[in-house]
C-alpha cells in the first residue's frame, strides 16, 4: 500500500541508502576478514618478525663489540659480560652489556681463543640468531666469525 504522507518517499530512500551503506561495509569486512584473522591467530606477522630477527642481530653485533673491547683489555674473552669490568691499565669501569627489551641472550662458550652466543626475542622464539669469534663453534655451516646470523627455529 502506498503511503500519502508527506515526505514518505524522502524517508524511505534514506532507508534504503542506509541498508545499502550498511551491506557494503558487511562485504569489505568479509573480504578482509581473512587477513584480520591472520593478524590475530596465527604466529608472528611477517614485519614483526623482520624487526625481532633485525633487533637480534643488532644485539649481536653490539655484544661482538663488548667481547672486543675485553679481549682488548684482557686478552680472553668473558662468559659474563652483563657485569661489566674495570679496565687493568686506566682502572676505568666499563658498563657491562645489556640487551634491548624482551632479547635474552646466551653465551654458549667463552675461552681465551673464542666465544659463541645465541640470541632469541621472548615476542617470537621462532627465530633465533647466533654469532661466533675466534675458534668458538660456529652456529651453523658457511657463517662468518663476527656476524650473526639468522634462521627459523626447527620444530618437532
Amino acid at each position: 500500500m502506498l503511503s500519502t504522507e508527506p515526505g514518505a518517499a524522502q524517508k524511505a530512500g534514506r532507508v534504503s541508502v542506509r541498508g545499502a551503506v550498511y551491506a557494503l561495509v558487511a562485504i569489505l569486512v568479509l573480504i578482509n576478514l581473512p587477513t584480520f584473522i591472520d593478524l590475530i591467530w596465527h604466529d608472528t606477522h611477517p614485519t614483526q618478525r623482520r624487526a625481532y630477527q633485525a633487533t637480534l642481530a643488532s644485539d649481536l653485533v653490539h655484544l661482538v663489540w663488548w667481547e672486543e673491547a675485553y679481549f682488548a683489555d684482557f686478552g680472553a674473552y668473558s662468559a659474563t659480560p652483563e657485569k661489566g669490568y674495570t679496565t687493568p691499565s686506566a682502572g676505568r669501569a666499563v658498563q657491562g652489556f645489556a640487551s634491548s627489551a624482551g632479547v635474552t641472550i646466551r653465551i654458549g662458550a667463552a675461552t681465551r681463543s673464542g666465544w659463541n652466543a645465541t640470541a632469541i626475542h621472548r615476542l617470537d622464539e621462532g627465530v633465533v640468531c647466533a654469532v661466533f669469534l675466534g675458534d668458538g663453534p660456529a652456529p651453523e655451516a658457511g657463517a662468518v666469525a663476527g656476524e650473526p646470523k639468522c634462521r627459523q627455529k626447527q620444530t618437532k
